[in-house]
């Protein structure tokens, strides 16, 4: 029997609560289908999909590997203890709620080998589209879901595990060593094609962040997620809105067998090549990445690192990277990003952001003029911030007097050239006036053509001299 075109949530919950929850031994009693092979998995996974027939759905433990299948049914019995709704309302596979005639229209194979597998499955169903990435990993001879990317979240396992942890139904996970060797932060500088940029995450799973230089956005549309040494980064440009898909596999610090699927809001996809370096990111090294980038004028890669100091908590680094967006070196300008960065620095008592925060409320850069709460920062920085703020102040009247010299000697040589040109036009429109001086301008250019017919007479070699020279050129023997 067909799903109902319009079921609420609660319906779906119950419906999927009762498939994980009450018929535990389903799997056992389904024919498993062709799941020994990636394309076999994913065609029977989609055909139960084709008939609207809710029987033929296939169980759980027969779709998600152990891990995924543990945070499901913890999502589900959750749910159903407090009598609202779980994270997932809908279907992760088909994303949907209702069906009545799904149909895959395209599989593309991003990554393989002998034990894992990542393919990104376009669908389409009456009325409605739907695409998304299925990791896949072998158990056995059978293949399973890890990870669903870019359905119902960029990554299904962390959209679960965060939720989960949020709401009180999973223990916050003790810290651990990372699957990889990697600093606080992942860092990889990408290029594609010839335009390259830094994407950076907090640990080696999970969401990441991206200074985007056409909109000025701080992103977090990146997420990451790893099968052994093979990652996949789902990507959603907002400037652009297209979603690309990102997989390769880490050697060291390279990338290797790297390609890239972008997908553009009418459909099309292009297939692509990219690149990447792993680079470390502790705040030290993020300091002495962006005053190298400074150093060859690459004032929006200095920028990039500092925000990366700033994640790694750096608050010197917080407050320059506030610089940068407040005056719009190396970034758009974007006051309220300023006074958030100034803000971070400040909590971690930094003086001079108390001083870059008052300055803002000062002069109205992106809040209202207060004087009053410029003075509180003020009196907050102390000691130590007014003299920071002496010495601010002493730089900038320096550049200032500096600036001003600078121009007025260059009002002085225009001043001067031009006075110059004043007086060769008077002398000529004097000349011009006296036949006498005419006379003598004219014999000193005919003279000057005389000079320059001889000059060249010397330099004429006749046709026999020539020759001489051109068969003796190589043997340094001709003089001219």
């Amino acid at each position: 029997m067909s799903r109902q075109v319009a079921r609420n949530a609660v319906t779906f919950i119950t419906a999927l609560f009762a498939v994980l929850m009450a018929v535990p031994n389903l799997a056992a009693a389904s024919s498993p289908g062709d799941t020994t092979s990636p394309v076999g998995f994913i065609n029977y996974l989609y055909q139960a999909y084709s008939d609207g027939d809710d029987t033929n759905l296939l169980p759980p433990e027969s779709i998600y590997d152990p891990d995924l299948l543990a945070l499901v049914k913890r999502d589900v019995s959750f749910a159903s203890s407090k009598g609202g709704p779980p994270l997932l309302e809908e279907d992760p596979i088909c994303l949907c709620q209702d069906y009545t005639h799904l149909q895959v229209t395209s599989t593309k194979f991003l990554y393989q080998d002998p034990d894992h597998a990542v393919i990104a499955v376009a669908f389409s169903d009456v009325g409605s589209r739907g695409a998304e990435t299925l990791q896949l990993i072998r158990f056995g001879d059978r293949w399973m879901v890890h990870d669903i990317l870019g359905g119902v979240a960029p990554s299904l396992k962390h959209y679960l595990t965060q939720g989960l942890v949020k709401e009180g139904a999973l223990p916050t996970p003790p810290a651990s060593a990372p699957a990889h060797p990697a600093p606080s932060l992942l860092v990889m500088r990408e290029c594609e094609v010839n335009d390259c940029g830094l994407w950076w995450f907090k640990g080696t799973d999970g969401a990441g962040r991206w200074h985007d230089g056409m909109t000025g956005i701080i992103s977090t549309s990146l997420t990451i997620s790893w099968l052994g040494s093979k990652l996949t980064v789902q990507r959603h440009d907002l400037s652009s809105r297209f979603a690309a898909v990102y997989t390769g596999t880490r050697s060291g610090d390279k990338l290797q067998n790297a390609q890239v699927i972008w997908t553009f809001p009418n459909g099309t996809r292009i297939l692509g090549k990219w690149n990447a370096q792993f680079l470390s990111a502790t705040a030290e090294q993020a300091r002495r990445q962006s005053n190298a980038a400074y150093a060859r004028g690459d004032a929006f890669d200095a920028v990039n690192w500092l925000l990366i100091g700033a994640d790694l908590g750096d608050a010197e680094m917080e407050n320059d990277a506030g610089v940068a967006f407040r005056d719009g070196t190396g970034a758009r300008q974007d006051y309220a990003t300023a006074r958030r960065l100034f803000l971070a620095a400040a909590q971690q008592g930094s003086p001079q952001a108390d001083i870059d925060i008052a300055q803002l409320y000062e002069r109205g850069l992106g809040v209202p003029v207060s004087e009053a709460i410029a003075e509180g920062w003020y009196e907050k920085a102390g000691a130590t911030g007014l003299a920071l703020l002496a010495e601010e102040q002493a730089r900038a009247a320096e550049q200032r007097a500096r600036a001003e010299q600078t121009a007025l000697r260059e009002q002085e040589v225009v001043a001067w050239f031009q006075a110059l040109d004043q007086y060769e036009t008077e002398k000529k429109q004097a000349c011009e006036r006296s036949p006498q001086c005419r006379q003598a301008m004219e014999q000193a250019a005919q003279a000057e053509e005389a000079e320059e017919e001889r000059e060249a007479n010397e330099l004429y070699w006749d046709e026999e001299q020539y020759d001489s020279c051109a068969r003796d050129y190589f043997t340094g023997d001709c003089e001219p």
